[in-house]
């Protein structure tokens, strides 16, 4: 795969620029890196145009499915919205009902409405996207990268410990140990009282 995914020649076929006015000269590009690769990496490599688009989620993610692919697995599978950054698509950013599609686990993509519509509970939270890696992502106390860490280790040093000490009171000890006189259990108590 080399810098340029569209060769010369590829690019003055009538293909290159129906596919072009379809999905837009970035598409278009990265399409071109994946129909580079082995068609083991990657399914709808077809020679008669792009396959067919089952859907689309509330986050702008595309979703494909290929039946003439050479391996099962490669039949489905997601073109996510932010394609300038490609080096951070994960499985964060593919909401619940596409990803049990994309992992054949339901055979119907989800609708709106309708048998394969997916239900929203309303005890599920609201899907987020994963924040590592971003100035918002969760950063421990004592961690290198946390602005406050100093201020909490010098809390951790400083915070007070009470050594043990035997406790005050009634009652007859021998060495450290309390023995406390305890009732036998047998013996109401209640009654003895007048």
């Amino acid at each position: 795969m080399g810098l340029w995914s569209w060769t010369i020649n590829q690019m003055l076929t009538p293909k290159f620029w129906v596919h072009l006015r379809r999905e837009g000269f970035i598409k278009t590009w990265t399409r071109g890196h994946k129909a580079s690769r082995h068609a083991h990496y990657v399914g709808g490599n077809r020679t008669d145009g792009y396959t067919k688009q089952v859907g689309e989620d509330e986050f702008g993610n595309r979703y494909y499915e290929d039946f003439d692919v050479d391996h099962k697995n490669q039949r489905r599978w997601v073109e996510f919205s932010d394609y300038f950054m490609q080096m951070w698509s994960n499985g964060d950013k593919v909401p619940v009902g596409w990803h049990g599609w994309l992992s054949h686990q339901y055979d119907d993509f989800p609708t709106r409405t309708g048998n394969s519509a997916f239900v929203k509970h309303h005890y599920l939270k609201q899907h987020t996207a994963n924040l590592s890696n971003t100035p918002l992502n969760h950063v421990p106390q004592g961690a290198p990268q946390n602005l406050n860490r100093m201020r909490f280790i010098t809390a951790q040093r400083d915070r007070s410990r009470a050594p043990w000490q035997s406790p005050k009171g009634e009652g007859v000890f021998q060495g450290k140990k309390l023995i406390v006189a305890s009732n036998s259990p047998f013996i109401d108590d209640m009654s003895i009282r007048d």
